[in-house]
């Protein structure tokens, strides 16, 4: 591997992927305890329930049907829907050694969850995810093809066969568990084929019909950049990535959405970190935030919906704004239509969204590195209104976002020093004929990164040193007025804090200082309290807490 690809690979912060490229002897690799997070456990009815298992114990390998597992999934005729749950239970096992993979799930061809897996040691590992997928209630009501991809490439270095068991459970619906409220259609686009977006002039188009009797609408976006782009917050500006062999697109990402060639709306990435990222003892064993069950980022088209149920196609279209390399985009949309009504009509009112976001940038560079600030801010509002059985009802979307970006590089040592934070406000107001609800929804990711990667020492064959740390957390501020009262509060802060020393000499693989820690805490204004807290080292767990106090 030449020195300017060990120089772009540290610049984009994957130093896991670097280490994986250099074959471990044998033996060298240190044992560690099965992932886990600090996440709560879904909460499952004692109702009647009827599980089923798609997929037991399937092999995933680049020999195997190219990673890919089809079937048929058919709802179990012992518990007819309707159903107050439905939950997707993922258990993997790997052993060897592997990178991480990206893991996806479409039914009826409409993403429902998207994963990455732990990276394995010699002995093997299991673990497990569940996901909530109860919002599709409407696909799993029939017979629908399923698909499950994780592509992992098996070879005589890379010997870990990823082994993976898919079980969905059916909660039924009693009178003290009611079936919550769910999309009547979700319509999947664009295919898993097409769903890979190259560079920011690259376009991906769906025409779409809409029922005529829609009354509310929305994007679940699932949002992977890969290669260069899998760490875009940690990429240069162009006019230094280029001449340096670094990853370039600047450090800033926006997802556009269209309708009919008019920009409807945006959504800003999370930062996810893979298991392999940066330093992978940092994530033994517990991963960063949501690596296990990646959530989609949502565009709400409500506002648009009285130009959508005229029965006409219309296009839905894609663009990601600085792609610096690729992007993976699951695209679904959730469509609700009115109980009575065979036909709604409406309008926009007004639309206010500019066509890019306000970007300002600062790079102060030498001939060994530099420092580069780069900020964004976009405000977006969007009303219209749509005639329904329960009369007229009036969405308005309002938005701010803001982005800062600050990385300290000196390609000298190899050195990077991260401080990265997106903010994303949502204000949703409904207005009706029985009265006027706001929701407001603050979202924050931030993230500090450290990284320093020493190159081979005069005398010493085959040596390097990777001390690392990451700090990240998913901060999410709810509440809910009917009417001007509050009605509804919940707070949300999952933080996860690492570090680690990967070092190798004379051919030997060593980690040292393995330090990894998550604080979970959520709690809402019905008394809801869950604070969980786990503490690992070297691999394995010091102290697991479940408090009682948020």
């Amino acid at each position: 591997m030449s020195a300017t690809k060990l120089v772009a690979l540290l610049s984009c912060v994957v130093g896991a992927i670097l280490l994986s490229a250099i074959p471990a002897a044998a033996g060298n690799e240190v044992n560690y305890q099965d992932p886990l997070t600090a996440a709560p456990p879904i909460v499952r009815p004692p109702t009647p329930s009827c599980t089923t298992t798609v997929m037991q114990d399937f092999a995933f390998n680049s020999s195997v049907g190219n990673g890919v597992y089809s079937g048929t999934l058919t709802p179990p005729a012992a518990c007819p829907g309707p159903w107050n749950k439905i939950v997707l239970d993922f258990t993997g096992q790997v052993a060897g050694r592997q990178f991480d993979r990206l893991m996806n799930v479409w039914v009826g061809g409409a993403q429902v969850f998207q994963s990455s897996t732990p990276e394995p040691d010699p002995d093997g590992i299991t673990w497990h995810v569940e996901h909530d997928a109860t919002r599709y209630s409407s696909l799993f009501t029939q017979a629908q093809p399923i698909k499950v991809e994780l592509q992992n490439y098996v070879t005589g270095i890379y010997t870990g066969v990823i082994h993976g068991t898919l079980t969905v459970t059916y909660y039924q619906a009693t009178h003290a568990y009611p079936a919550p409220a769910h999309a009547d259609d979700v319509v999947g686009f664009p295919s898993a084929d097409s769903s890979y977006f190259y560079g920011p002039s690259d376009v991906r188009s769906t025409s779409v019909t809409f029922p005529q009797n829609l009354t509310r609408a929305y994007l679940e976006l699932y949002l992977k950049g890969n290669s260069c782009d899998e760490f875009w917050f940690g990429s240069q500006p162009d006019d230094y990535a280029g001449p340096n062999g670094l990853c370039g697109g600047g450090a800033f990402r926006e997802v556009q959405v269209s309708i009919d060639g008019q920009l409807a709306g945006v959504a800003w990435p999370f930062p996810f970190i893979f298991t392999g990222g940066v330093n992978p003892w940092l994530w033994r064993p517990i991963p960063a935030v949501n690596a296990f069950d990646m959530p989609p980022q949502v565009v709400d088209l409500t506002p648009y919906v009285g130009l959508l149920t005229d029965g006409q196609p219309h296009t839905i279209s894609l663009r990601v704004a600085h792609d610096g390399y690729y992007w993976g985009i699951g695209s679904d949309l959730l469509l609700y239509r009115d109980p009575v009504l065979t036909q709604t009509s409406g309008a926009l009112v007004s639309r206010s969204i500019g066509p890019d976001a306000g970007e300002t940038y600062g790079e102060n560079t030498g001939s060994n590195g530099g420092v580069f600030t780069t900020g964004a801010s976009r405000h977006l509002v969007v009303s219209g209104f749509v005639d329904t059985s329960a009369g007229r009802i009036t969405t308005t979307v309002d938005q701010t976002f803001g982005f800062s970006n600050k990385q300290e590089l000196d390609l000298t040592n190899f050195l990077e020093n991260l401080t990265h934070t997106d903010t994303i406000d949502t204000a949703t107001t409904t207005s009706s004929p029985s009265g006027t609800t706001v929701r407001r929804v603050s979202e924050s990711y931030p993230i500090r990164m450290r990284s320093l990667f020493q190159v081979p020492q005069q005398g010493q064959k085959d040596f390097f040193r990777l001390p690392a740390g990451v700090e990240q957390s998913l901060q999410r501020s709810t509440t809910v007025s009917v009417n001007g009262a509050q009605t509804f509060s919940s707070w949300l802060d999952d933080t996860v804090n690492a570090s680690a020393l990967l070092s190798r000499t004379n051919g030997i693989t060593t980690a040292s200082g393995g330090r990894d820690s998550e604080d979970y805490v959520a709690s809402d204004s019905t008394g809801y309290c869950y604070h969980h807290k786990l503490v690992a080292a070297q691999g394995w767990v010091t102290s697991d807490q479940l408090l009682r106090s948020c």
